[in-house]
């Protein structure tokens, strides 16, 4: 399994020649198999303060490829359109059409390696900690403890992704494989207490500035500092029905006028230190765009054979969900791709550039105005919810013609609360659309119908049969890869799924 190394890495040459083994090496290693074959404990790396730094960015070469690929399709947020509604799939190749049929077993290579690339990343980070902690005594008090709160929420962000697929999954503390290889699965409740811990963990030792590779302050938001920690702990919140810690913890972002902003703009939203950006990712080494350009960005018809780039196009039941006058479906947003006569969408929220202007966006500004207009309207707020959700509203609006006189309208603040959060997932839907929310939201949510179910048991039915599957309950969770079923005879696999 390629590990891309993350390209801010300096040139380091020595004891960090194990890292470069270590990315060479079987994933299987680093979660059920014998020892790796080289081990980041190595003294030299981690008692100096540039080493060890440079240790631990290389982690980040697995956080992008867990949210938006590199070369792969076996990434959270594609993942996440295709399994719900956001993405169209038009390539025949079997394992993406288990995703976007909602069939999957567990030979599944595109769960397989999302799985990999999660757990090698946790190795990572895990060892990181270790044996900075072992070995950086030399290390400033100050500069470990922002390598530590870095490597916790690295930890919590890849934790936070595999319960929300797999559901129960095992917590691994550490680099022992010893441990590691024989970890039973963690009930879904002590996962993201474990995730709600390194956070808070994370907000005490990170700086309050963005730092660059030399730990000095700098203005590219691509290391998490105590306001992403804090914006990532907001989200955790919601998914926990915690309604008035993410309130507060997304109104600390809200706050910060001084740092973020919307951008007015939605051509800048996901561009380089856009005032929006909370926590973004940098592309591979020597690439100029984004990776989910070449996956999403059409250049005529989609694909229809050949696991690659340009798989599919944005669904009919997304582009059809988009309200009059809204900035959003133009192009700012959604791209168009004309080819034999037909037309065809696509997600075009990163562009295909000549030079590099933009970062995947994983954590943005946005997103803490609809945490916190969902918390406010859970907690019976409705009018101060409903205006959050204005303020995406208007930011969006486009002007008025004689076509569309009333272009996106204001929410009305008298809504009753089911009204509130129908349009609350409206606004989710519209706002975050690829950016891999949506299938975490339809699990999280109780239907509206009948609050006994999930919204996805509402919704999915239908939305399967028109993808051409049959829905049922069970596959809100995706199966563990079989490999690692049968190697850990402790990982029962998820209920319903074939062994």
């Amino acid at each position: 399994m390629p590990i891309h190394i993350h390209p801010r890495i300096v040139n380091i040459t020595g004891s960090l020649l194990l890292l470069a083994m270590l990315t060479n090496t079987s994933c299987k290693k680093f979660i059920t198999l014998g020892e790796p074959e080289t081990s980041l404990g190595e003294k030299a790396t981690f008692t100096k303060e540039a080493t060890a730094t440079a240790a631990l960015l290389d982690a980040y070469s697995g956080i992008i490829s867990i949210y938006g690929g590199t070369s792969t399709t076996a990434n959270a947020t594609l993942v996440n359109a295709m399994y719900a509604d956001e993405y169209t799939l038009t390539n025949t190749d079997p394992g993406l059409m288990q995703l976007h049929t909602n069939s999957l077993d567990a030979n599944n290579g595109n769960v397989r390696l999302l799985w990999n690339n999660t757990f090698a990343t946790i190795y990572k980070v895990n060892a990181v900690m270790e044996n900075i902690e072992k070995y950086g005594v030399a290390i400033p008090e100050q500069r470990k403890a922002q390598l530590q709160g870095e490597a916790r929420f690295l930890r919590a962000f890849c934790y936070l992704h595999l319960v929300n697929i797999f559901g129960d999954v095992p917590v691994l503390l550490t680099s022992d494989y010893r441990q590691n290889r024989h970890m039973p699965k963690t009930p879904r409740a002590q996962v993201y207490t474990q995730v709600v811990q390194d956070l808070k963990d994370a907000q005490t030792m990170l700086q309050a500035d963005y730092l660059t590779d030399a730990n000095l302050p700098g203005t590219a938001r691509l290391r998490p500092n105590k306001d992403a920690a804090t914006a990532l702990l907001a989200r955790v919140y919601l998914y926990m029905e915690m309604w008035e810690e993410a309130k507060t913890a997304a109104t600390t972002l809200i706050n910060k006028t001084a740092v973020y902003g919307l951008e007015t703009d939605l051509t800048r939203v996901f561009n380089i230190n856009s005032r929006e950006a909370i926590f973004q990712l940098p592309p591979g080494s020597g690439v100029v765009n984004p990776s989910l350009v070449g996956l999403f960005r059409l250049t005529g018809a989609p694909t229809t054979t050949g696991a690659g780039s340009a798989i599919g196009m944005i669904s009919t039941r997304l582009l059809n969900s988009f309200e009059a006058g809204d900035k959003r479906r133009s192009d700012a947003w959604v791209g168009t791709s004309t080819s034999g006569g037909n037309t065809y969408y696509f997600p075009h929220k990163y562009k295909s550039n000549s030079a590099l202007t933009q970062y995947l966006t994983s954590i943005r500004l946005a997103e803490m105005y609809l945490v916190r207009a969902e918390a406010y309207i859970q907690q019976e707020n409705i009018a101060d919810g409903i205006a959050d959700l204005n303020t995406l509203r208007r930011r969006a609006r486009a002007v008025a013609t004689t076509q569309v006189p009333n272009p996106l309208p204001d929410l009305s603040l008298t809504l009753t609360k089911r009204e509130a959060l129908l349009s609350l997932e409206q606004e989710r839907k519209i706002e975050l659309f690829t950016e891999g929310h949506r299938w975490y939201d339809l699990k999280r949510w109780k239907g509206f119908n009948n609050p006994a179910v999930s919204r996805a048991d509402e919704l999915m039915p239908a939305i399967t049969a028109a993808k051409g599957g049959s829905w049922e309950v069970y596959k809100k969770l995706f199966p563990f890869p079989l490999n690692e079923t049968l190697l850990n005879t402790n990982l029962k696999q998820n209920d319903q799924y074939e062994q």
